[in-house]
């Protein structure tokens, strides 16, 4: 397989696309409980509504959030059996509350978190939101360090059309050190 040229819904020569880049302080201490782990995490997803509707007025097309958003890591630490539940709940408070706040500017969202699933496994993965703030598509990191062996891994590199900026491949942290990974998107009709 060969790669393809940039689609026609690209941005095209004289089209500027604003890709913005923010992040918060935010981390939840691993010594609380679910129900106040879950209180920090609605205290961080303020502040990065905040950032959102900021970025929107500065006239982003695009905004990346971190790769641990929520700021849940430390705390999943201590918490493995309790995982599932509050990532389940804090993961739909972000895509709920940050699309929102991304459509009211007509603007694109990458946000991270691990995901958990019911067999106990969980995925590091990042979101990519479309400008009406419905999920487009996710990405699961293929890639990960020896610190996330417990994490499930990816097995594919997607990329997601859209209308305006072409094919949008995502990666998360340690994959970009490795070269096949922009390789593959590329090969897959990354713009």
């Amino acid at each position: 397989q060969s790669a393809q040229p940039a689609q026609a819904g690209g941005p095209g020569p004289g089209k500027t696309i604003r890709v913005c880049a923010g992040q918060t302080a935010a981390s939840v201490r691993w010594r609380l409980t679910a129900a106040e782990a879950l209180a920090e995490v609605d205290r961080s997803l303020g502040e990065f509504e905040r950032m959102v509707h900021q970025a929107g007025v500065d006239g982003c097309d695009v905004l990346a959030l971190p790769e641990d958003t929520l700021g849940v890591l430390h705390w999943e630490l201590g918490h493995k059996a309790e995982m599932y539940g509050l990532l389940s709940e804090a993961v739909q408070r972000m895509l709920d509350r940050l699309g929102r706040a991304a459509a009211a500017h007509h603007m694109y969202l990458i946000c991270s978190s691990d995901t958990a699933e019911r067999d106990g496994s969980y995925r590091n993965t990042a979101f990519f939101l479309g400008r009406d703030g419905k999920e487009i598509g996710r990405y699961y990191k293929v890639q990960p360090t020896i610190n996330e062996s417990d994490r499930k891994r990816g097995t594919a590199f997607p990329v997601f059309e859209t209308p305006d900026l072409g094919g949008v491949g995502l990666l998360i942290c340690y994959d970009m050190v490795m070269p096949e990974s922009t390789r593959s998107l590329a090969l897959n009709g990354a713009d």
